[in-house]
């Protein structure tokens, strides 16, 4: 996902969260899933969809607001990496660990799912 930062006028790429099992990206999804796409580019990613010079640019927002995402996605990246890692061995319980400790703020959610998954399965 290209995203303009507008402190900077840099382009950077959002990382990318890609289902294990299919390899398709969810990034889009698991942004817009929490409120993410909006007009407020403090918090939110605002559509814009255009060239740059020669880059191409789907969104704006705000430096905080891109770091804040960009760490999120890669911990979600690593909870999802486990969670489809452990559950080939250890099955239909793993989805149930990760559920239950995935109720907390977006921002722990992989933290939590990691901790709760290591204590149970290591």
């Amino acid at each position: 996902m290209q995203v303009l930062i507008i402190e900077t006028n840099e382009i950077a790429t959002l990382n990318e969260l890609i289902d294990p099992k299919n390899g398709c990206d969810l990034l889009q999804d698991f942004i817009g899933n929490h409120g993410g796409f909006g007009e407020n580019t403090d918090s939110q990613f605002k559509p814009v969809h255009g060239y740059i010079g020669d880059d191409y640019v789907e969104y704006i927002t705000s430096q905080d607001n891109y770091n804040w995402w960009n760490a999120v996605v890669a911990n979600q990246q690593e909870a999802i990496d486990l969670i489809a890692q452990m559950a080939d061995e250890h099955g239909e319980k793993v989805h149930e660990i990760a559920a239950d400790a995935g109720q907390t703020d977006l921002e722990d959610q992989a933290s939590a799912i990691i901790h709760a998954l290591n204590q149970a399965f290591n």
